[in-house]
């Protein structure tokens, strides 16, 4: 299981911990002293549950699916692709994003699969997300990390749709503690205006960042474009915001 590359044999999903369930994928965590894990670092596979995606297609979307069969595996590459985008062949950019690293396709049990580098805190162990950091009532660990976050976001013009605290990830990379948007990122829309207007992503993205802080029961300050916590005691998450 070598970085970048797709191997001959399967890999045995029951060979790994299954982490989340996503709305189309499964997570699998591939620890760093995982039999044929030759990366020298954790790893997280990320698994379409293809079955059930093909349920719910249409019958055009059946048609096309048997004409054009590598469809089916847009789920994983709009994402590479992105990242790929993003790094413009540098492996040095990789390290200052604030997504985690492509580490290759892979094909397992249950089909094509993608590995990504594991956001995982200065003791190698999985990074906490934002809300489990709110629900802890800790919130005040995640200030100044958000606020590089959204700095990052901000100078590079990150798409990300699905940006909410449980695919934020407190983790530990260059010796910093920062937070990583593990999954939602990319757009799957054929012509993404966010990709092609950096000031209409930022809008986007603003209001998401204020939105994250009703819900974890932080402040926002759009013009400022500063995450800090509340006047008086933490009031805790507040789902309905």
């Amino acid at each position: 299981m070598t970085a970048r590359t797709e191997p001959h044999s399967l890999l045995d999903l029951r060979d790994y911990p299954k982490i989340r369930r996503g709305k189309q994928r499964d997570i699998y965590l591939v620890p760093q002293d995982a039999r044929g894990n030759t990366a020298g670092k954790a790893m997280v596979l990320k698994v379409p549950r293809y079955g059930e995606r093909h349920k719910r297609l249409s019958l055009i979307k059946r048609v096309l699916r048997r004409i054009y069969p590598d469809s089916a595996y847009r789920v994983l590459t709009q994402e590479v692709d992105y990242w790929n985008k993003l790094t413009d062949g540098q492996d040095g950019r990789a390290s200052s994003l604030p997504i985690p690293a492509f580490e290759g396709y892979v094909n397992t049990t249950s089909g094509r699969a993608v590995l990504w580098e594991a956001m995982v805190d200065a003791k190698g162990d999985l990074g906490p997300n934002l809300l489990d950091i709110c629900k802890d009532g800790t919130p005040e660990i995640a200030i100044e990390p958000l606020n590089r976050f959204v700095d990052t976001c901000l100078a590079e013009s990150i798409v990300a749709p699905d940006l909410n605290a449980k695919n934020l990830v407190l983790a530990t990379r260059n010796a910093q503690s920062d937070f990583f948007l593990v999954d939602g990122f990319s757009d799957h829309r054929m012509i993404s205006l966010r990709e092609i207007i950096p000031r209409y992503n930022a809008h986007f993205l603003l209001k998401r960042f204020a939105k994250i802080a009703r819900r974890m029961g932080l402040e926002f300050d759009p013009a400022a474009q500063r995450f800090r916590l509340p006047d008086g005691p933490y009031g805790g998450l507040r789902p309905d915001g």
